[in-house]
């Protein structure tokens, strides 16, 4: 007796520790650090596939961004479903190989079959640019693992929904006016059929709310007069002017993933027109920015415009070495960002398009930036592709860059006090150098070790070798990669704090009350400068609904914390820019199924596809009314609309008599094995539960044997 009465005390106590366990979760999440233990974590080789070293390099500075190696190295972060984004399943699995492999040489097929796939461009083995395959695999990572993030009307928005509720309510006022203006005894004449001898007709009355037909005999020209009415009246109403008719704005969203958290910065575009003054203001996002190497006249109007300091020139021994080839002209980093923020002139045949004076003018264009990324990326400008012989040329001009630097002075004056901005300086991590011309080259990555900041190393396709800073500061770079010093230890500390002190107001007991929030937000509390708002986006769907709380991303990415220490979080992180904060209270723990009808139908056509495969042959079936299985089937699809609509729950009950005996119309249903039954009474509910007879049984059981062996004998036939 005593052990029987022990274990629901021990239940009870489990139950109360699931707090407990992702206050521990958190913990380690923030406080953590990435095991290093291995000797050799991180120094692992790529091998060449042919001239794939564009690839190799891309790829380690991606696989030593401390970001992502703080991300894609935790079990919380994994693939909804590696058939659909291969390429994200398939760099999760090189990362971690790297990191928390043995191997110091990997072989990254994978990532090339996927990126074939992607983009025709890198079909083959041949030598491509490192660049364009960063943003394909960074855009293709971006859109497998974003999420929808539903924002708030603007107030544009907010006005055309009143004008648009105002619009409805007059249109049905106007139409209760029409039924309650019926004049009693008026009477409307309509031909509804006349025939060869033009002598029939139909005469309504409309006595008060009334109405009443009678036929009537009518003569030809009660039917041209009648004609005549109907004319007029349209004619009158074409005169009458109505007003344009209004829509309900579309809802807002945002798409967030961490790929955008990390990489994605932004950019003002200000054009003014030179004719009229009216200046265009675009924000636009970037994953990189594309540097051109400036000449000596942009260099001028650089330092003019933006009191940029000027690099170094050469003396006239140095010029005359430069000339025959001897040695590479050189300039500075700080002169292509300064180069890229200059004003352009948009003349002659890239003239702008003013909205206000509605044709092509002249116009000044000012590119500057406006948000600053966790990382970024920085292309020089070094391949100029154009017709002839040669196909194109290389810029060898040696730009000086430095380890670390300071992106304020580049920001647009509105933008520097902006919050993502806070913090503006950035540390060199990565390196990808080009040596060579455009028709034949190599590339070669240098990398810094993240948990070291002194610790460099060259990675030369499967070779790996450490090397000074100093030499690394002395390539010919192609890609840059910098990464924000991130500030977030006393942030840490303090969210830490909060939670540590209503946990213990709580004895670490769980509430009803409680709520969950995504751990995601908790890493990039770590591992990001720029924190952002509180959201709970890796808790939904790619639709912008809530997951089921027993599907695997929402076990893996969830935490339990109070209440309060939600109001907490909420006050000191939400941007009310950015809207509402999807709140997942752990009472909501007994949803059966999607918020999302759309994951719902694709989740429904996956699971009964696979449930009516041979693997899961039952000995009973069950009855499904016709009707139903055709809206199950419209209902089902694996790529649904957002218009697709449930089909509602089982009724069985016409089906059976009176009794509880099936009836004997075998077309009024349709038999499914006990697993899909189990499955679409679970989701959609209903009943009640109806065994197909024996003998119809028998029957269906041959039915499929039949089609089996007859769809084998096809396989054999065919091969």
């Amino acid at each position: 007796m005593d052990t029987e009465e022990s274990s629901p005390e021990e239940n009870v106590k489990e139950k109360e520790s699931e707090v407990k366990e992702s206050a521990k979760r958190i913990h380690d999440v923030l406080f953590e650090d990435f095991s290093w233990e291995k000797e050799n974590s991180g120094l692992v080789g790529f091998r060449n596939l042919g001239d794939t070293c564009y690839m190799n390099s891309t790829l380690q500075c991606l696989v030593h961004c401390p970001p992502l190696v703080g991300l894609f190295c935790s079990s919380e972060f994994d693939v909804d479903r590696p058939g659909k984004a291969p390429l994200v399943h398939d760099f999760s699995k090189l990362l971690r190989n790297v990191w928390q492999g043995n191997r110091r040489v990997l072989a990254p097929q994978d990532i090339l079959r996927d990126v074939m796939k992607l983009n025709d461009v890198f079909l083959g083995y041949q030598q491509q640019d490192a660049q364009e395959l960063l943003l394909c695999i960074l855009g293709n990572l971006d859109d497998m693992t974003q999420r929808v993030l539903p924002l708030p009307p603007t107030k544009k928005d907010l006005k055309i929904l009143a004008k648009f509720e105002e619009q409805e309510r007059k249109e049905q006022e106007g139409k209760d006016q029409e039924m309650e203006s019926l004049v009693i005894g008026a009477t409307v004449t309509i031909v509804t059929e006349v025939n060869e001898k033009g002598r029939y007709g139909v005469k309504l009355n409309k006595v008060g709310k009334c109405i009443s037909l009678r036929a009537q005999n009518l003569v030809p020209e009660d039917v041209e007069n009648c004609k005549e009415d109907e004319d007029m009246e349209e004619e009158e109403n074409k005169k009458k002017e109505k007003p344009k008719k209004l829509s309900r704005p579309p809802p807002r969203k945002a798409f967030r993933s961490p790929i955008t958290d990390i990489f994605s910065g932004c950019l003002r575009n200000e054009t003014e027109c030179l004719e009229c003054g009216h200046v265009s203001k675009v924000l636009n996002n970037f994953q990189d920015l594309s540097l051109p190497i400036p000449g000596s006249e942009m260099v001028d109007r650089t330092v003019e415009e933006r009191k940029a300091t000027p690099p170094p020139r050469q003396g006239l021994f140095g010029s005359l070495l430069t000339a025959v080839g001897l040695t590479n002209s050189q300039t500075t980093l700080d002169i292509c960002l300064h180069s890229f923020c200059t004003s352009e002139e948009l003349i002659d045949s890239e003239k702008y398009h003013c909205e206000k004076c509605k044709r092509k003018v002249n116009a000044k264009k000012v590119m500057s930036i406006a948000l600053l990324p966790d990382v970024l990326v920085l292309h020089i400008k070094r391949f100029n592709y154009h017709a002839g012989f040669w196909g194109g040329s290389k810029k060898t001009t040696l730009v000086d860059f430095e380890a670390t630097m300071d992106m304020r002075s580049y920001l647009h004056p509105d933008f520097v006090d902006h919050d993502q901005n806070e913090n503006s300086e950035f540390e060199l991590y990565g390196l990808v150098r080009h040596n060579g011309s455009l028709s034949g080259g190599h590339y070669v990555a240098y990398c810094r070790r993240p948990d070291d900041a002194e610790k460099w190393y060259c990675f030369d396709d499967r070779s790996v070798y450490d090397i000074p800073l100093s030499k690394v500061l002395q390539k010919e770079a192609y890609l840059l990669f910098y990464c924000r010093r991130t500030k977030s230890d006393s942030i840490r500390q303090q969210v830490w704090n909060v939670l540590d002190k209503n946990l213990n107001d709580c004895n670490y007991k769980d509430s009803p009350d409680d709520i969950l929030i995504s751990s995601y937000f908790f890493r990039k509390l770590k591992h990001y400068c720029h924190i952002g708002p509180l959201d709970n986006h890796r808790l939904l769907c790619p639709h912008g609904k809530i997951l089921p709380v027993d599907d695997k991303r929402f076990v893996e990415n969830s935490v339990r914390i109070p209440l309060k220490s939600w109001k907490a979080l909420e006050h000191k992180f939400k941007s009310p820019e950015k809207g509402e904060i999807p709140i997942i209270k752990c009472i909501d723990k007994d949803r059966p199924k999607f918020d999302c009808i759309q994951c719902q139908s694709q989740q429904d056509y996956q699971s009964v596809s696979r449930y009516m495969s041979d693997k899961y042959k039952t000995e009973n079936f069950y009855c499904i009314p016709s009707g139903w299985a055709e809206k199950w089937r419209e209902f089902a699809d694996p790529f649904p609309t957002p218009r697709v609509k449930p089909p509602g729950e089982i009724d069985n009950s016409i089906l059976i008599d009176s009794e509880g005996n099936l009836l004997q119309d075998s077309d009024a249903y349709i038999p499914v094995n006990e697993y899909v039954w189990k499955y679409l009474i679970g989701v959609h509910g209903g009943g009640p539960e109806v065994l197909v007879p024996k003998r119809k049984r028998e029957a269906q059981r041959r039915k499929e044997s039949s089609e089996h062996e007859a769809e084998n004998e096809e396989e054999s036939g065919g091969t």
